[in-house]
């Protein structure tokens, strides 16, 4: 009788901890809550794309002395939403607890994802996008400081630097592809600008271990 409850007990504990590994936790806070009207943010909106940019209210979260908690099923890219038009952050939902830090409501581009594997990934590859726009932005400014307002000057620099971009972002997906970012990345960052024929390369890096991902499959037919 015992042995037999000390298994149930057991049973129990393994199907709580798969639920809880299965489950992804949004844990979230904004430090000044003063939207850029002046108002403050009461609420946030967890929202989901589809592959038309169609985006679909999922939760809704109250925002208690700046702080907001949503709990999902881990499912693909999610934004979170409340801050004003094209103001959302952006987030892997995936199995595990997600800190989202937003020092301002006013400017949730500002905002640092981290505490699971993709979202720490995307989170470094943001900060090479923003690095690399930071850069070429002083070097347009230092040419125009040296050689005056050469439109042409600065337009070879900037098509020199993006190739350049480019090459990182090429890189760095490389070099992350087993992460589920790196399909979505290459479809939606790198597939407008390349060729069929280095498309279907670069779609070819892509580790075999997301071949049943949604996002390789969504790739792969946009590439075909």
């Amino acid at each position: 009788m015992l042995q037999k409850l000390f298994s149930i007990i057991i049973s129990l504990v393994i199907s709580i901890s798969a639920g809880a590994q299965g489950t992804c936790i949004i844990n979230g806070n904004i430090a000044d809550s003063k939207l850029a009207d002046g108002s403050k943010i009461k609420a946030v909106s967890l929202m989901r794309a589809d592959e038309n940019g169609q985006k679909t209210e999922v939760a809704v979260a109250k925002v208690k002395k700046g702080e907001y908690t949503f709990k999902n099923e881990p499912v693909l890219m999610y934004t979170i939403a409340g801050f004003g038009e094209d103001n959302d952050i952006e987030l892997f939902i995936e199995a595990g607890e997600i800190t989202v830090s937003t020092p301002s409501a006013a400017e949730p581009c500002m905002s640092t994802v981290t505490g699971t594997p993709t979202n720490d990934t995307y989170t470094e590859y943001k900060a090479i996008l923003n690095n690399r726009e930071n850069e070429i932005a002083t070097m347009v400014k230092e040419l125009v400081n040296t050689a005056g307002h050469n439109e042409e000057a600065i337009k070879k620099l900037q098509a020199r630097e993006s190739i350049k971009t480019r090459s990182q972002i090429i890189r760095f997906l490389i070099d992350h592809n087993t992460s589920p970012m790196t399909p979505f990345e290459i479809e939606h960052t790198l597939l407008p600008i390349l060729s069929t024929a280095y498309a279907d390369q670069i779609v070819k890096s892509v580790s075999t271990t997301l071949h049943s991902h949604p996002y390789y499959h969504s790739l792969r037919n946009k590439v075909l």
